[in-house]
């Protein structure tokens, strides 16, 4: 029922583990279920019924006349990042529940919701008057099932609370009287309304934390898409999508970067294209990857609120090296033009060279092109019929040494 993965907690539970005439509080205790005054399968504890369901079979049962109170535990007080919770419940009135604040049941009230005479009531009481975020009519028999879903921004400035009921929203507002959420307490407010409650979930997302991520396409082999970056945790809202999160390389430089809000202590991702048509193939066992359920990703752990990840190259921990064969030597720079080129190089030196030998390499270090023993002041290199992909020219002589890269397309 419940998952901790790199920093997220997620707890969901649809009662459908439950045998109908179970005790929540007893069953469900190990998942966080007690009641108020802990004290599981007494009077205040509701019972699993399998007479209504939202989904599946079971729910939870409380009779307005019995006095049940029963409280989820959310195992921690959440005072930082965002909390999503969902609820769904089967009546038009008599029903009650509250989110608490506090580490102990009763130490503070977060948010209250309340139905009677078929109005919604969302508010807040700080102990001497009421605050209301919304008062809605939600006439109907009872014979409906209504669903809760919760947002409480704990980490804005204006501490921004969300309600929404059965996918309208009916409150968005400043909680000034709470700033935290621990547990969430249900109980019937009239004798003569039953209700039931079914698939209750509640999520918490860490505070975001700013990460850089760039990968250096300047070695790779053949075309090259508009790059995105696809991963677990990079956003509450894409997980592994292929196409959502983009990135740019504005500059030219052959550098694709973009910084991303990312709401998790630790993350898995891939740099792609054209949504997984072409996506990194990393090697398991790697430094900078992890591998879960038999998929190999690039893995972080984020320690710091702000991160700028060093460039990498394509598939590859580190950055991009040079090719067996290619010595890295820029001592004097020749222009290249037209640089991408699919016809001709030319190589311009700002003067005359002489008895310059000047090589061509692939990214695998093989030698594409030899001009040995040039003099003059431009070299011009036939290229038309070499595959498109990135390539390296090395000139050397008594007096001058380059490297240069340029590109075929």
């Amino acid at each position: 029922m419940t998952s901790l993965s790199f920093g997220q907690v997620s707890w969901a539970d649809d009662m459908e583990s439950y045998t109908a005439g179970d005790y929540i509080g007893v069953a469900g205790g190990a998942s966080g279920w007690t009641t108020w005054s802990n004290d599981p399968g007494s009077s205040e504890d509701a019972t699993i019924t399998s007479a209504e369901a939202n989904s599946g079979s079971n729910s939870i049962e409380f009779m307005g006349d019995m006095g049940q109170d029963v409280v989820l535990d959310m195992g921690q007080v959440y005072s930082s990042g965002t909390v999503l919770a969902s609820v769904s419940v089967k009546a038009d009135s008599g029903y009650y529940f509250n989110f608490q604040s506090g580490a102990n049941i009763g130490d503070g009230w977060a948010l209250d919701i309340q139905a009677t005479d078929s109005t919604l009531y969302v508010y807040n009481y700080d102990g001497s008057n009421f605050i209301f975020h919304a008062i809605i009519p939600i006439g109907g028999t009872g014979g409906d099932w209504h669903t809760f879903n919760f947002e409480f921004d704990l980490d804005a400035t204006e501490n921004n609370w969300h309600v929404t009921y059965d996918d309208s929203l009916v409150a968005s507002f400043t909680n000034t009287e709470a700033s935290s959420v621990s547990m969430i307490n249900f109980y019937p407010i009239s004798a003569e309304t039953d209700f039931f409650i079914d698939d209750v979930s509640y999520t918490h997302w860490p505070t975001p934390k700013s990460v850089t991520f760039q990968v250096d396409m300047n070695y790779y082999e053949g075309d090259v898409g508009t790059l995105h970056i696809a991963g677990n945790y990079l956003s509450k809202d894409f997980m592994w999508c292929g196409e959502c999160l983009a990135m740019d390389d504005t500059d030219g430089d052959g550098v694709w970067s973009v910084t991303l809000d990312v709401p998790a202590d630790s993350i898995e991702w891939k740099y792609l294209w054209d949504n997984w048509a072409v996506n990194e193939a990393l090697t398991e066992g790697t430094p900078c990857t992890k591998t879960t359920s038999g998929f190999t990703n690039r893995f972080l752990v984020l320690t710091e609120s702000s991160t700028v990840l060093d460039p990498v190259c394509w598939e590859q921990c580190d950055s991009c090296s040079m090719p067996a064969g290619v010595t890295e030597v820029v001592e004097t720079a020749p222009v290249l033009y037209p640089n991408p080129t699919n016809n001709v190089l030319n190589v311009e030196f700002g003067s005359n060279v002489e008895n310059m030998d000047i090589q061509v390499y692939s990214l695998t270090g093989q030698v594409v092109r030899n001009m040995n023993s040039f003099s003059g002041t431009k070299a011009i290199i036939n290229v038309a019929d070499l595959p498109q992909g990135a390539y390296f020219v090395v000139g050397s002589s008594e007096l001058v040494r380059f490297r240069e890269t340029f590109i075929v397309q």
